[in-house]
């Protein structure tokens, strides 16, 4: 995209008459292809820095001067060395010779952990209940070990804990709260003006806030309504429905607890005084580019004290030359977890599924629900006795997989209510997203 935009403006001045074009255009890009990780989300590509830097090089209508950005300012000497250590495997980059220097005097700790069984995860929670670090990450791969880890982690009602998840393709325009938000604004407007007036803008949130009181995701679509605000001083019903596009669901939930347990992917641009990074499996040896650009940028996160927890012992062997602690976990297998978190995703649920009864439900974040089996073999989703969603069957699989081992429902609550375009019908139909709790009953 950056690489597009740069070369559509490149041509753009070219094409200009002389008298037309600017005196100096500076375009400043920034890039770090050790932590290119969205090739397989976006289509982003280490290549296109590359092409970059040989389109872009000292020619007579362009010069391009490479500034190399090494200091880090960030993490403990240990930590950037084992960094740097992990990205000198990477074999396609940009520069061979890259190496970050710390500019903090003191070394940081850095303890490897091997483990006999990948099943270790309950093995994580006594390390973040003796922390006293300000601000914890622990940092897994998928949305499935995040939410094992958050069950774990949960399980000790001391522990303040939150955790962040991908989930692609839903953005901050198909919230509930933010679709009413966006439909008050528009019925309120008049066709000529697509100017918002500040008392229409206010008159929207006072709406939401009436309205969606008791919704659990209230104070979130607030946030990006006051974040929108602040950031644009006219307000237009066009800046408004790019900016709900362009936010990903992923970003809706600002981080406020001690604890935080999310994807590699979620925690790009964050910082913790404590990592915890999780691998219970070897990565695909055919990209292995990949592997080391993503726990590049898990192990980057760490500022004072890094933690990796690995059941393969090949993968992190390289760190073992540098004062690194390592610790073998002599136990041979784990307990099965007790509690199971799942938070369903767009891909979860059967996006065309309508209601059959015609109810006066209200469907908000933070409401109770019941999840039963019903005549077809899948799982529906139930709001006071009425059916509100139903699951997909991967997702019906997957809470298959874990109650034929004893697991029985918990808790289970509504966490996003999502407006979604069926374009084969040509409407927009409301889902219901949830928080499905299991529980694995103790033995008497």
């Amino acid at each position: 995209m950056s690489f597009s935009f740069i070369s559509a403006l490149n041509k753009q001045f070219k094409l200009m008459e002389n008298e037309d074009k600017p005196n100096e255009v500076r375009v400043i890009a920034v890039g770090d292809d050790d932590q290119c990780i969205m090739e397989k989300v976006n289509g982003s590509d280490v290549n296109y820095m590359r092409t970059f830097l040989t389109s872009f090089g000292n020619k007579e209508d362009v010069s391009r001067q490479w500034y190399k950005l090494t200091k880090n300012f960030r993490s403990r000497k240990e930590l950037v060395a084992c960094a740097n250590k992990l990205s000198s495997q990477i074999r396609n980059r940009v520069d061979s010779n890259k190496k970050m220097v710390s500019e903090h005097q003191d070394a940081g700790e850095v303890h490897l952990h091997y483990y006999k069984d990948p099943n270790f995860l309950t093995e994580v929670r006594s390390f973040i209940q003796e922390s006293d670090s300000k601000s914890i990450a622990v940092i897994a791969h998928e949305n499935e070990q995040v939410l094992s880890l958050f069950s774990i982690l949960k399980e000790d009602s001391c522990l303040d804990v939150s955790y962040l998840l991908e989930n692609d393709g839903f953005n901050l325009s198909m919230l509930d709260e933010i679709d009413s938000f966006t439909n008050f604004i528009e019925s309120n407007l008049s066709s000529e003006n697509k100017i918002i007036s500040q008392q229409l803008f206010d008159d929207a949130r006072s709406y939401l806030k009436k309205v969606y009181a008791e919704s659990g995701k209230l104070l979130v679509a607030l946030g990006h309504i006051a974040e929108f605000e602040e950031k644009h001083e006219l307000l237009t019903l066009s800046l408004w429905n790019t900016y709900a596009y362009e936010v990903n669901v992923e970003e809706l939930e600002s981080v406020q607890s001690n604890v935080v347990v999310s994807t590699i992917h979620r925690t790009k641009g964050k910082e913790f005084d404590e990592v915890h990074v999780i691998l219970q499996k070897e990565h695909n040896q055919n990209d292995l580019d990949y592997f080391y650009r993503l726990y590049y940028v898990a192990l980057t996160r760490a500022k004072t004290t890094l933690h990796i927890h690995s059941y393969p012992t090949r993968t992190f062997q390289a760190l073992e030359n540098l004062d690194v602690k390592v610790h073998y976990n002599k136990v041979e297998s784990f307990n099965s977890k007790r509690n199971l978190v799942f938070v369903m995703g767009l891909g979860d649920v059967f996006l065309g599924f309508t209601p059959q009864q015609s109810t006066d439900i209200k469907s908000l974040s933070g409401m109770t629900v019941e999840v039963l089996e019903n005549q077809s073999g899948s799982y529906s989703i139930r709001q006071e006795g009425f059916e509100v969603a139903r699951t997909s069957k991967g997702f019906r699989m997957k809470l298959q997989r874990y109650l034929s081992k004893g697991y029985v429902f918990g808790e289970c609550f509504i966490e996003y209510v999502a407006h979604y375009y069926l374009s084969d019908k040509k409407r927009c139909n409301k889902v219901v997203l949830c928080r499905i709790n299991l529980v694995l009953p103790s033995k008497s």
